[in-house]
């Protein structure tokens, strides 16, 4: 029924998950688990003092930057043509994934700061076909300043927008350059004000450590399973992206490589925090995997097999967020 019901252009499917969301975050306001960051980057630094004071304002806080990624996501997907036709999956998707991941809808820096992450893809995918890219390059390179000044590995992300530029535009330096002086005009704008204004600046390594928080899958057997789901859908998403590519449309072809840029710059910053943590925040696996996992679901000709799919991520994330 859930694949039947957002598969389509449904406004009313989109608006349904918005007020079915709190349902999921039951579990979080009623055992908040705090941030399991030792040190914070400056513009975290307040959140992580308001949580401590006040532990229910972190489910809320996560609560809300949910909703600005489930907006961002679905608008960015419907308007710059990232499928073959409108689609609410990847929201649904997203929300499900999140639930499931090792850190389920806990308030960390990588969930707080996905919304300018996307902001961020939306000024750069909107590159395409226009004379004047400049402007929308800097604004992008400033919002991956301002999201790296919450969690530190996201300025990489210029990569991802250099990625996009490269396959959406001609070659012409200054729009790989524009991108970088945005994030760098951003972070020494932060650490000059710090330094005026005296403010204690933690390390930059010592912002991407952190201590682990209990979760579903510190259960062997949740972790196993989850992890064979995802590996089992990622296959099939890059086989049915591979598919859809060589049916799409110069400017389809474009945004889907444009896409897969932000993807593949994600996974990698998945792999760093695998290699220092031995997990990831769940929203950098969710993303990604709601992206290509509609190139899956999107033109599946077995409905059944789709509702198959959704039910068991839902299991997943119910699993997820009410452990055993």
């Amino acid at each position: 029924m859930l694949y039947r019901l957002f598969r389509p252009d449904r406004p009313a499917a989109f608006l349904l998950l918005l007020v079915a969301l709190p349902v999921l975050w039951v579990p979080v306001f009623m055992h908040p688990n705090g941030l399991a960051e030792r040190e914070h980057m400056p513009l975290f630094t307040p959140v992580a003092r308001l949580v401590d004071g006040a532990p229910w304002t972190g489910p809320l806080l996560g609560l809300v930057a949910v909703i600005l990624v489930l907006v961002l996501l679905d608008r960015l997907a419907n308007l710059h043509e990232v499928y073959d036709r409108r689609t609410r999956l990847p929201a649904l998707l997203f929300l499900l994934l999140l639930a499931a991941g090792p850190t389920g809808l806990s308030l960390g820096p990588a969930l707080l700061s996905m919304p300018l992450v996307l902001l961020a893809m939306h000024r750069t995918l909107g590159v395409q076909g226009g004379q004047r890219v400049l402007s929308p390059l800097f604004d992008a390179g400033l919002l991956t300043g301002i999201a790296a000044l919450i969690y530190l590995p996201f300025a990489f992300m210029v990569v991802a927008i250099w990625a996009t530029v490269s396959v959406l535009r001609p070659f012409s330096w200054r729009e790989y350059v524009v991108p970088l002086v945005g994030v760098l005009v951003t972070v020494h704008l932060a650490l000059l004000a710090g330094r005026l204004l005296e403010l204690p600046m933690a390390g930059p390594l010592g912002t991407v450590m952190r201590q682990e928080l209990p979760s579903a899958w510190d259960s062997p057997r949740f972790a196993h399973l989850s992890i064979a789901a995802l590996v089992l859908l990622l296959v099939g998403s890059l086989l049915a992206y591979a598919g859809s590519y060589g049916h799409r449309v110069m400017r389809g072809k474009g945004m889907m490589a444009a896409t897969l840029a932000h993807v593949v710059t994600l996974a990698v910053l998945v792999a760093f925090e695998l290699f220092t943590h031995g997990r990831w925040p769940s929203v950098l696996v969710a993303l990604p995997m709601s992206l290509l996992a509609t190139y899956l679901l999107l033109p599946m000709r077995r409905p059944w097999v789709g509702e198959v799919i959704v039910l068991l991520l839902v299991m997943l994330a119910i699993g997820g967020q009410w452990p055993a």
